[in-house]
């Protein structure tokens, strides 16, 4: 729903809740099912834990004091090895929900997308999640403890012998319960939040590797032009011809090496990253070109395709006609005989 409303927001439609279901409706299955593999995942590692740990204590590993360390070791370096793994895929399959639902793509299109959507942009994604976790996680926090110190305090005034009266007992629950509904609020926001995040940075890559920002920008123009919406079309519909592929991302060069080296967009014209021929315009006055590198031929300019006429010659002036005598006569002066 999130990923859905997040789309919606990127044109300019206001969504209704039956926009967003009838969105989400045709990935329903397909989310709980990747919902399900995370779960899965998690149990399972937590199995091959249980398992290795079964597996030294059968082996006579627990006997003694000292394989008893052992076995903690083993745990310890395992489940430290596990959070590097698990950051990994979660973050490189970050994008899943986003491209179930956005794209409408099967459940293992998806998983190829966000693994090739997220290449190159890996740390990006990483520090978005990181960043919007800690920050719940820290508000959650803030909000828990005093809210747990009060709920307590507020028990034993509410009950302080432990008394069984109806307005006791009712008190005496509230004030444990509201807490914990107070902190599964806190829980949805979250998971909103996160949810958020994770849809931005798959808007963040296509718009890097496939021109989206180019796809939405033309179906916005010929919305409010008054085409009717069948003929709109899907704007988070992958267009082949700039999809990505296996081949490894273009070089991501900054903009402030751009603006002072007159560098193109990279990558724009490789194929399946991004628009053939796009790329930013170039930066100078009119009819700047950058010099060319050393030792690099340049062609001739090519003739205008059409050249102006050339300015007519200037005509003859009419010289008086000489004199008999040759002689130079004064204007006004009568002529010598």
């Amino acid at each position: 729903v999130v990923a859905a409303e997040v789309g919606y927001a990127t044109i300019g439609v206001k969504a209704t809740l039956r926009m967003l279901w009838r969105r989400m409706l045709p990935a329903f299955w397909r989310l709980a099912g990747f919902a399900s593999l995370s779960v899965v995942a998690l149990f399972g590692g937590l199995a091959i834990v249980a398992g290795v740990i079964g597996a030294l204590i059968a082996g006579g590993l627990g006997g003694t004091p000292e394989m008893i360390g052992i076995v903690v070791l083993v745990v310890v370096l395992l489940g430290l090895a596990a959070i590097p793994l698990t950051v990994w895929l979660s973050t490189k399959l970050l994008l899943v929900p986003s491209i179930l639902v956005l794209e409408r793509a099967r459940f293992r299109e998806a998983f190829v997308r966000s693994w090739r959507l997220t290449r190159g942009r890996f740390w990006v994604a990483f520090g978005v999640t990181f960043l919007i976790s800690l920050i719940m996680g820290l508000a959650m926090q803030v909000v828990s403890f005093p809210t747990a110190m009060l709920s307590s305090f507020l028990g034993t005034v509410i009950a302080p012998t432990g008394a069984s009266e109806p307005s006791a007992v009712v008190g005496y629950v509230f004030a444990l319960l509201a807490p914990q509904v107070l902190l599964l609020i806190l829980q949805a926001i979250a998971i909103v939040v996160q949810s958020t995040g994770g849809v931005l940075v798959y808007l963040d890559c296509r718009m890097r590797y496939e021109g989206l920002d180019q796809a939405l920008l033309s179906h916005v123009e010929r919305r409010d032009l008054g085409l009717p919406e069948e003929q709109l079309g899907d704007p988070f519909a992958v267009d082949p011809s700039r999809a990505v592929t296996s081949a490894p991302p273009p070089r991501q060069v900054p903009e402030h090496v751009m603006m002072t080296q007159a560098y193109g967009a990279p990558g724009y014209g490789t194929p399946g990253y991004g628009t053939p021929g796009y790329g930013p315009p170039a930066y100078g006055p009119p009819g700047y070109a950058p010099p060319p590198a050393p030792g690099v031929q340049t062609a001739p300019p090519a003739p205008p395709a059409f050249a102006p006429p050339p300015p007519p010659a200037p005509a003859p002036s009419a010289s008086p006609p000489a004199e008999a005598g040759g002689g130079w006569t004064a204007p006004g002066s009568a002529p010598q005989p």
